[in-house]
């Protein structure tokens, strides 16, 4: 109880009203996806000409009151919306990092406005699938965008609350259409439901216009300085925003005075030039997939998007209504809209739970209980049990709310850095959009092709098992951990995680243009002396023989094999910090990691060694090299 009343103090303090309608604005995206996602479901015997309504409808006779179509072709108009929102969600990754989190919003809606009108006006099954498509788009783009926007907005202490609004703004969507279809699946009233998430589409379109760019997303692209003043507007002016500012890890007091009298003066959303100062280095998603440094966040987040869908949570969602229409003829659309309300509320309640017991034991907690629902759903609906079919089907949803439903997507943003958070959501939202086609597209001919009587629900089981497994072991913990460093452990604490500047070796060549000694290394604006590589004898940092590394170097004479870009930490705005503080020993450490790093990453030159010279009047330490002539090595 007393834990309940500092979380709700630390909300009450910690959110202002322009964030509050930040959130609102910007989850209506998820909401989108949730929306469309079930939209066809309690409408689906009306609208594929099973059932005709005795009740005449208020809508004009030029519109046919329902689209002849089969099975499969159902399926096909389902599933047609994961095939668009697979393309969002590869294309939003990309546009987000280069253009940005609120240019990229602002095209959902659009496609949310065109798709629904497209779905709205329909006759035939071809333009119901191509609006379906075109709203997939937005639907894909949204739930990689917005999770991003969220967690870099959110108050830093509430990260895991706010990144649970996505999943809880889905619950929304889909509680709301599963109503509306209560009600309106007669006649041709089933389009109401669908123009509905087009009146919704530009109200979100309105909606952005007070609503800023990613303060973070800004620092690392833009203008830090405009950074700082959008950030200090979302916390309120009383609000320290000192410690977060310094994560970017962008020294903002460097910004022109000019420039910051100016971008004062402009108007919320609009995006300022690019600042050479800023960091601008970006990940592409399939680098992020090929990179050993990336991969392992890759994988652990496409694992969790694939259990997430695979679990069967969608085949209640898009199917329930005819699956349980055998067994519960008159209440299954009830049962379902109960399922979308209980789901919300859930999803509500666990929303501090990952933030209390982490988001690792939420997913394992979820994936075990949808395990033993499914079995229970399964012997319910193959004995006939109503009960049991009834209680199953609400412990589904339930269970699946406490994790596997808000977790996911908040990940990727606590298992990368920020140069790569948009293409592993990315390849995680494809990943998730892949599932969801399957599911969609293969559960009903697969559970006819069983017989019927819910035999699918032992394969989702067995799913269960095999995710649970494999996330249990791969799948760090992520809770009170400080940077991806630290989640990831110690192997993967040596640079791996940088961001922000790159690094440049220069070659014999190109060091006299910039005025340095011809093995001088430039790191953002510092210069650090490239002594000898050791050739004998153990290495003192990385603990590993030195003849290796020596049968390498001998092999390497091509100078320019080192003009290379390199994409580490933003060393030189960092190290000049650390200087200012005579932290040199920090220093020392961060630059060996970034160097531990590059050099294990290249085909035919290992790791140096650094170390601190006391001989140079530098401040930054030294790379101790052993090199004969004048040629590197």
């Amino acid at each position: 109880m007393a834990h309940n009343e500092s979380l709700l103090k630390s909300l009450v303090s910690d959110t202002t009203a322009y964030f509050a309608y930040i959130l609102l604005v910007t989850t209506l995206g998820p909401f989108q996806f949730g929306f469309h996602l079930a939209e066809l479901n309690a409408p689906q015997d009306v609208l594929t000409c099973k059932k005709h309504s005795l009740q005449q409808s208020a809508l004009s006779t030029s519109f046919s009151h329902c689209i002849s179509m089969n099975t499969t072709q159902f399926s096909v108009v389902t599933s047609i919306l994961t095939l668009g929102g697979l393309i969002g969600a590869l294309s939003a990754g990309p546009s987000c990092n280069r253009y940005g989190r609120l240019l990229t919003m602002r095209a959902t809606t659009l496609s949310f406005a065109l798709g629904s009108i497209l779905e709205t006006f329909a006759n035939n099954i071809p333009m119901l699938c191509f609006g379906r498509l075109i709203a997939g788009l937005g639907c894909g783009a949204a739930i990689v965008v917005v999770p991003i926007y969220i967690s870099e907005t959110a108050p830093p202490k509430q990260k895991g609350l706010f990144g649970s609004f996505t999943q809880i703004s889905i619950n929304v969507g889909i509680l709301v259409t599963q109503t509306l279809g209560y009600f309106l699946s007669k006649g041709n009233l089933w389009r109401i439901i669908l123009a509905v998430a087009g009146v919704i589409g530009l109200v979100q379109f309105v909606g952005l216009i007070l609503v800023p760019e990613s303060p973070k997303w800004l620092a690392e692209n833009r203008s830090p300085q405009r950074a700082r003043n959008i950030l200090r507007k979302i916390r309120g002016h009383r609000a320290d925003i000192d410690a977060e500012a310094k994560a970017w890890n962008i020294d903002s007091t460097q910004d022109d005075i000019s420039e910051e009298e100016a971008l004062l003066n402009a108007a919320p959303g609009t995006h300022p030039g690019p600042n050479p100062k800023a960091a601008s280095a970006s990940i592409g998603i399939w680098e992020a997939v090929i990179h050993p440094v990336y991969r392992p966040a890759v994988i652990a987040v496409v694992a969790v998007m694939f259990a997430q869908q695979l679990s069967g949570v969608n085949s209640i969602i898009m199917y329930s209504v005819s699956l349980l229409s055998s067994l519960l003829p008159t209440t299954a659309s009830l049962l379902i809209v109960a399922v979308s309300a209980l789901n919300l509320v859930v999803t509500i309640l666990c929303a501090p739970l990952s933030d209390k017991i982490g988001r690792k034991t939420c997913i394992l907690i979820s994936i075990a209980g949808i395990g033993i629902c499914s079995v229970l759903l399964a012997l319910g609906l193959f004995f006939g049990i109503k009960i049991l079919a009834a209680v199953a089907t609400l412990l589904f949803v339930g269970v699946f709310a406490v994790g596997l439903g808000p977790v996911p997507f908040i990940l990727a943003n606590e298992l990368v850095g920020p140069e790569a958070v948009g293409a592993t959501q990315s390849a995680g939202l494809a990943a998730n959009w892949i599932a969801n086609f399957l599911v969609s597209q293969f559960f009903p001919i697969v559970d006819k092709a069983l017989g019927g009587k819910g035999k699918v629900y032992f394969i989702f089981a067995g799913i269960a098992v095999l995710f649970g497994s494999f996330i249990a072991y791969w799948v760090p913990e992520t809770k009170g951990k400080s940077g991806v460093e630290e989640v990831w452990g110690k192997r993967e604490s040596s640079g791996r995680w940088a961001r922000g500047n790159s690094i440049r070796l220069l070659s014999l060549n190109e060091s006299s243009t910039h005025g340095t000694d011809s093995r001088n290394t430039l790191l953002g604006p510092e210069i650090i002396r490239v002594e000898d590589v050791k050739r004998s004898g153990p290495n003192p940092v990385l603990n590993q023989d030195s003849s290796r590394v020596h049968s390498n170097l001998r092999d390497s004479t091509r100078p320019t094999n080192l003009n290379r870009r390199v994409k580490p930490n933003g060393t030189g705005a960092y190290a000049q910090g650390l200087k200012r503080q005579k932290d040199k020993e920090n220093v020392r450490k961060e630059i060996n990691n970034i160097y531990f790093d590059w050099w294990r990453t290249q085909s035919t030159i290992h790791q140096p060694v650094i170390e601190s010279s006391s001989s140079s009047s530098s401040d930054l330490p030294h790379i101790n090299t052993s090199t004969t002539g004048n040629q590197w090595p």
